[in-house]
């Protein structure tokens, strides 16, 4: 199984296991925390692209990112929240398995927000329009291509979002389109002094889908899939702690 099909694969799972399980939620969003909500939980994010040399748009190479994070999220107020971010991050220049630079540190913050559209008081059913911008920035492990031949990288990751969102219940989906920039950059000893180099997206404006559900009252699970130019999954599985004491 590819790339491609692995993200298809799982995110078609968790979509359908949010769905299952959206009829023994409790009163909680699975998109945004509320105000005073606080998540700790685990999250599963990898993306693959089309990138072009800084120095030569004529080379493009198929880009591949894994990375592994324990995720916060705070609620501000009922329609803004904050997060941070903290894990591991793979980068493979070719995305065909091969060479990689293993698993390094990576940190990352973001802030979101909400418009409501459509919110009747005692109903089960809302829209809104949903918004976020999120930084990550990574150093994974050198690459030994060969002996005495050791490559440097440095990740750098952003991206602000825009979409539509549905609530029914404890149920949520979402569809929106997405601005992001990658930065990969290398770097290596050569007779000629330190040598360097890079990748940067070709085509930075994709849409994605996602949905979310919560159960138990506390248990958030939510999965992302963003298609066309950049394809990309997102999983997560977090904890609600409502330290506002709404509950």
């Amino acid at each position: 199984m590819n790339t491609k099909q692995k993200t298809t694969a799982l995110c078609l799972s968790i979509t359908l296991a949010a769905c299952h399980l959206a009829g023994a939620a409790g009163p909680i969003s699975a998109c945004r925390p509320a105000a005073g909500d606080l998540r700790i939980g685990v999250q599963l994010r990898g993306l693959e692209l089309d990138a072009y040399e800084y120095d030569n748009r004529d080379i493009v190479a198929n880009n591949a990112l894994e990375q592994e994070n324990l995720i916060l999220e705070y609620g501000l107020t009922d329609s803004l929240f904050v997060a941070l971010r903290f894990g591991t991050i793979s980068w493979d220049p070719a995305a065909d398995g091969g060479r990689e630079f293993d698993e390094g540190t990576s940190w990352g913050f973001g802030v979101g927000g909400s418009i409501p559209v459509y919110a009747p008081a005692n109903s089960d059913f809302n829209v809104a329009i949903g918004w976020d911008f999120f930084y990550d920035q990574a150093d994974p492990d050198p690459l030994n291509r060969t002996a005495g031949d050791v490559f440097f990288g440095d990740v750098e990751w952003w991206q602000t979002s825009l979409a539509g969102h549905c609530t029914w219940r404890n149920l949520c989906g979402y569809v929106g389109t997405r601005y992001t920039q990658v930065d990969l950059t290398y770097s290596h000893d050569s007779r000629a002094g330190i040598r360097r180099g890079g990748f940067q997206e070709d085509e930075p404006i994709n849409f994605f889908v996602g949905a979310g559900a919560t159960f138990f009252d506390a248990i958030v699970l939510r999965g992302e899939w963003q298609f066309t130019d950049i394809e990309a999954y997102e999983l997560s599985l977090a904890y609600n702690l409502p330290l506002g004491g709404r509950r």
